[in-house]
């Protein structure tokens, strides 16, 4: 068995036990337009397939460690639950 990754954040190091995540840049048919557009955002493979009919990965995956995207001193995340 191998340990999770390590991942460096500033000084600090430490394990990263969430599942990673492979984000990619695409293109899809817009058949109202009758032309292809580059999406403005990254998503997952199966998230692709599932809304568009005909589409097209144009670069490689960003990987992310968790779905996790906001920042752990996000000002819009909610307070914990007081106990």
């Amino acid at each position: 068995m191998g340990l999770p990754p390590v991942v460096l954040v500033g000084a600090f190091a430490f394990r990263d036990n969430r599942p990673m995540a492979e984000f990619f840049p695409f293109r899809f048919y817009d058949p109202l337009r009758r032309k292809w557009l580059r999406a403005r955002y990254l998503a997952e493979r199966q998230t692709i397939a599932a809304r568009y009919d005909e589409r097209e990965i144009t670069g490689p995956p960003e990987i992310r460690n968790g779905v996790k995207l906001e920042p752990p001193n996000s000002p819009l995340r909610r307070p914990p639950p007081r106990t």
